[in-house]
């Protein structure tokens, strides 16, 4: 992966604001599996624990979920990255994880237009 993108400037947050990085990097397996999928599932268990009748994924806008999903932002070359197929898997892993803590009928999904996705505010079944 080229670590800089040309006309770009890439930033750090750290306990003292940003600070400039001159490279990225890709998510790592452990933290999409571990942690950012079992937030989502998470969040929304607490949400309709709280509350709320359903919750929308938010998958577009240039939102983190966006960022796998299209091929200019996503640049992975493992089971993340690549094909369409393969860029939606972090969407799909979401998907099924909040279904499981709260019910399919209670899921939405707010997704980019793009061929085999979903289209805007759908329902998604398990």
């Amino acid at each position: 992966m080229d670590d800089k993108i040309a006309g770009t400037e890439h930033f750090l947050e750290t306990d003292r604001g940003l600070a400039p990085s001159d490279r990225r990097r890709p998510c790592r397996r452990w933290v999409i599996f571990a942690l950012l999928v079992a937030l989502y599932a998470r969040c929304a268990g607490n949400a309709i624990v709280t509350g709320f009748d359903g919750v929308e994924i938010h998958a577009a806008n240039g939102y983190l979920i966006n960022q796998f999903i299209f091929a200019h932002a996503n640049q992975r070359d493992d089971d993340y990255g690549g094909s369409l197929d393969s860029r939606l898997r972090f969407l799909r892993e979401i998907v099924a994880a909040v279904s499981d803590v709260i019910g399919a009928d209670q899921l939405g999904c707010a997704s980019p237009r793009c061929s085999k996705a979903p289209t805007r505010t759908a329902a998604i079944s398990a």
